[in-house]
């Protein structure tokens, strides 16, 4: 698995795509929570404005995260068996 990422260093790649649910899922931390998270980095191309097209943090079930997330890490390999 991979390493923890300073969010302040470099933010998850979101693929390109004509989809609102352009995204990538990966696990998160934040002080703020004291846990780890899985959290989904998210782009919306059809929001009708800049700060709705800018990338945000939302928790699994689509509410913008209460807290920024200051880590992440991608997520595991599923099974293979």
């Amino acid at each position: 698995m991979s390493e923890w990422i300073k969010c302040s260093e470099r933010m998850p790649g979101i693929p390109n795509g004509p989809s609102y649910g352009n995204c990538t899922n990966v696990i998160a931390w934040s002080s703020g929570w004291k846990e780890t998270r899985q959290m989904v980095w998210r782009s919306n191309i059809y929001a009708k404005t800049e700060k709705g097209r800018a990338p945000r943090w939302e928790e699994m079930y689509g509410c913008l995260a209460f807290s920024e997330p200051t880590h992440w890490r991608e997520m595991p390999e599923p099974p293979k068996d």
